[in-house]
């Protein structure tokens, strides 16, 4: 089955997972701060038995700064990390991180609209 985008972001994001709950560094050094949430995804990715070479750039903290959006080279790779994201309740140090599939801005946009109306 072919699947359609309407963008190069949807496509992105439909690869891509989030964080959530993993606090960010203290340090005022971005630089840094990112390495350590590379750091830190990678060593919960390789755990789930992924084994992608996910570049740094593909690791990035949403605008909101509380998640971290992780794009993985294939579909097959999300799928597998999101079937494995139960394991997480069975280790102690990660059992309040959470793992979700990446929104399409179709859908983040739509949400932002309801939210708004409901303000």
């Amino acid at each position: 089955m072919s699947v359609f985008y309407n963008n190069a972001e949807d496509e992105r994001r439909s690869r891509s997972v989030v964080f959530k709950y993993i606090r960010e560094l203290e340090s005022d050094d971005a630089e840094e701060r990112h390495q350590e949430d590379y750091i830190t995804v990678i060593d919960i990715i390789r755990w789930l038995g992924i084994t992608d070479e996910i570049d740094e750039s593909a690791v990035r903290r949403t605008r909101s700064g509380g998640f971290i959006m992780v794009t993985l080279l294939s579909l097959a790779s999300k799928d597998l990390l999101l079937d494995r994201k139960g394991w997480l309740r069975t280790e102690p140090r990660l059992k309040d991180v959470f793992i979700e599939p990446a929104h399409s801005l179709a859908v983040i946009d739509r949400r932002r609209n309801t939210d708004n109306r409901r303000r």
